[in-house]
């Protein structure tokens, strides 16, 4: 909802900033400011916001997924959709990796990376946990 909310804000934010205001005089001013903010309807953008982010998710465009929940933060807020506490996930993450199983799981993981991941990348991946 955090980021629903985030991404409808500045979606408002942008199209007011990009909106037309008359300065034709103080009247007209003040007319065409009060039309523009009569006309924001923060529950129709909050809606195309979700279709648009509901549409990434259930197409699994990965690009467009990582574009919009550009968010350096999101990892450490997801611990609780897998039992754990928000700050735990990433810590599990990186003590799952350092296992004696981290080839295991590396490989495992390599599999349902997008296939926008360029070969070469995937197999330096490989090549680095290997050569441990």
């Amino acid at each position: 909802d955090k980021i629903v909310c985030e991404a409808t804000v500045s979606k408002i934010k942008h199209n007011l900033t990009i909106a037309e205001i008359s300065n034709e005089n103080e009247l007209e001013a003040r007319k065409s400011l009060t039309d523009l903010i009569n006309e924001i309807d923060f529950d129709k953008e909050r809606t195309e916001v979700c279709a648009e982010y509901e549409k990434a998710l259930n197409t699994r465009n990965y690009n467009k997924i990582l574009a919009l929940f550009n968010s350096k933060q999101l990892s450490s807020c997801i611990g609780r959709f897998f039992g754990l506490k928000d700050g735990e996930y990433i810590e599990l993450i990186l003590r799952t990796l350092e296992s004696d199983n981290e080839n295991e799981v590396i490989g495992s993981l390599i599999n349902y990376l997008p296939l926008d991941i360029p070969s070469s990348v995937l197999d330096g991946i490989r090549n680095q946990k290997l050569e441990r």
